[in-house]
């Protein structure tokens, strides 16, 4: 079962829950078939307030950062640096919004206007499936963003209430929250795409070299594999247990370090992204249901040929061999 990824914006925390549709949303994340984040804004958006019902109700979801932190003033951290693997467009969604307001020198941009662009934007930066809002301008301009090429849906709770409930229904045949849990407990630990499992390998067919290995050992999802370019030249090679080999310049690993059944090199991690040359290549986190979820990849021969590519729900395989062992998918 594929985790959709909702971030939510500060006026959908909902701590008295008078939005109904967030409510059922609220009963998905519960259940673990769908998982509810906020971003680091949020804690700019809140202030130096103290402790409220809305603060409260936040803390219980994960926050996302993004590429770097960005201050709009000195007394404040407006955006927090998280494990994307994109770089920050907070000001090219800002000026997309808010592109009818013409520029008024002795009036600089309003700074709420510039933390719903850092929203959206670390919502973007992880490659979300939603970012719900009941923000006029933010919604108004989805399909300016959607041009652009920012692949965050935006949408009210409602529109993606319905959204998900169309597809548990014609997936799953129920959109019950206990039916749909029991649906994604009946698989393995590791979710990849859509398909669930405690181990997979995915081999090129050319030469049958393996690009990646998932596997639960030892309670922990360990990871195994080997990142090339668009030429086929090794960049990367991952091992549980070692450090990361570094083949050659031009690839990264970020990760939210920490105890977490997700090991990747030596480190335990609640989420990890890697890129070759600014381009995500393999992503990995944690869900609230404690499945490991892989929802982008992109795996590369020794010829450089896209053999298999993870994005969302669908696991496309272009030549490559895959064995599955554990629960079948």
């Amino acid at each position: 079962m594929y985790i959709h990824r909702i971030v939510i914006d500060t006026n959908q925390i909902n701590a008295r829950g008078k939005i109904r549709a967030m409510n059922r949303l609220e009963e998905y994340h519960h259940a673990g078939v769908v998982e509810i984040l906020t971003t680091s804004t949020l804690a700019a958006d809140f202030g130096k307030a103290g402790v409220s019902p809305q603060r409260a109700k936040a803390a219980g979801y994960y926050a996302i950062g993004g590429s770097a932190q960005i201050q709009l003033s000195n007394d404040i951290v407006d955006a927090a640096v998280g494990a994307s693997g994109r770089e920050s467009k907070w000001w090219e969604i800002y000026k997309t919004v808010f592109s009818e307001a013409p520029p008024d020198p002795n009036h600089p941009p309003d700074r709420r206007a510039m933390r719903d662009a850092m929203h959206l934007d670390q919502a973007n930066q992880h490659a979300v499936d939603f970012f719900v809002t009941e923000d006029k301008g933010l919604l108004e301009a989805r399909d300016r963003l959607q041009k652009e090429g920012h692949s965050v849906s935006v949408c009210t709770a409602d529109e993606c209430l319905h959204t998900l409930e169309r597809y548990f229904d014609d997936v799953y045949s129920t959109v019950e929250p206990d039916g749909l849990r029991a649906e994604l407990n009946s698989g393995g630990r590791i979710i990849i795409g859509s398909n669930s499992t405690n181990y997979v390998s995915l081999a090129a067919a050319v030469d049958n070299e393996e690009l990646l290995r998932l596997a639960v050992q030892a309670g922990e999802v360990k990871v195994n594999a080997t990142i090339r370019d668009s030429t086929g030249e090794t960049m990367l090679s991952i091992e549980p247990g070692r450090e990361f080999h570094f083949a050659s310049p031009g690839a990264s690993v970020r990760m939210m370090r920490g105890p977490a059944p997700l090991r990747i090199g030596i480190a335990t991690c609640k989420t990890f992204t890697v890129t070759v040359n600014d381009q995500v290549v393999l992503s990995g986190r944690v869900s609230p249901s404690g499945h490991v979820v892989f929802s982008e990849g992109r795996l590369r021969d020794r010829d450089g040929e896209l053999v298999a590519e993870i994005k969302g729900e669908f696991l496309e395989l272009r030549g490559s061999n895959m064995r599955f062992s554990g629960v079948a998918c």
